[in-house]
């Protein structure tokens, strides 16, 4: 059987060693469950092998903001003097985010719990001066400091978003790890970051690649020309077209701007509906 200080050594050496076997969440059903990445997921984890600057564009519900979470969690417990900023758009989106790495924490059996130093509102200080810090875009959480991660969360939304941006990214660390993540918001500035070569590996990530966007059986029989076009064009198997009809008419109002808002298939799709009047 293995020693606790064998456990932990594996641990701090494998990202996906730790998640699978002690990262703990909470699912869409109200169930607590061991974390395992799924497609999406793992194509964020995978960035970080090639680059320390990620552009995430995204469809919701796929899990983004939980992957970036989990791995700069496992980053910052098993690094000493790591300073983690974690940037929402709203103050609860702040609660929601910090809610995911205050469970890592509390779920983790007692030889990897390390010790903290100061847990508070928002914020968790690990006694190897770690430090997790969860703000909102206009709160002054993240002056004065230096951070090694950078999580910037539906950053699209901020208000004032370079000048933001410009601001926290000024306070990284010459190695900083910085993801930019979010869903679109029309042709803003974040939409002209996504389309100019900025420094950053981009990575679209398409309501397709969800295992769970799928129905065996067709919800409805009178399939029009536009989803007919829509499922050709995306190279839809016949249960995420099921899905995609499904979806469109019962959660989208029947209306392809509202779907492609929450579930682009590609990046034209996610800001030509976003921009839409």
């Amino acid at each position: 059987m293995k020693s606790a200080k064998e456990e932990i050594l594996k641990c701090a050496q494998s990202f996906d060693y730790f998640s699978n076997n002690y990262l703990k969440i909470v699912t869409k059903e109200s169930e607590l469950e061991r974390l395992h990445l799924n497609e999406a997921q793992r194509e964020i984890i995978g960035g970080f092998d090639n680059s320390n600057h990620l552009m995430l564009l995204k469809a919701r519900q796929l899990g983004s903001t939980t992957a970036i979470a989990a791995y700069f969690f496992w980053y910052t417990l098993f690094n000493k003097y790591t300073r983690t900023a974690v940037v929402a758009h709203t103050d609860e989106a702040v609660k929601k985010i910090f809610e995911i790495y205050r469970l890592f924490y509390s779920e983790l059996p007692d030889f990897l719990r390390l010790e903290t130093t100061r847990s508070r509102e928002n914020e968790i200080k690990f006694i190897t001066g770690s430090t997790i810090r969860v703000g909102s875009a206009s709160s002054q959480s993240f002056r004065g400091g230096t951070y090694n991660l950078i999580h910037a969360s539906e950053y699209a939304f901020w208000g004032n978003m370079e000048q933001t941006i410009a601001s926290l990214f000024g306070a990284r660390t010459k190695d900083a790890k910085i993801v930019l993540e979010s869903t679109a918001n029309g042709m803003n500035e974040a939409y002209d970051m996504w389309s100019k070569e900025i420094g950053y590996t981009k990575i679209f990530l398409s309501w397709k690649m969800d295992k769970k966007y799928r129905l065996p059986e067709p919800a409805f029989s009178d399939e029009t020309e536009e989803e007919l076009e829509y499922g050709y064009e995306h190279k839809l198997d016949k249960h995420q077209y099921n899905w995609m009809i499904s979806q469109l008419r019962t959660a989208c109002a029947n209306n392809w701007n509202i779907f492609n808002q929450e579930y682009p298939a590609t990046p034209e799709d996610a800001f030509i509906a976003t921009g839409s009047p």
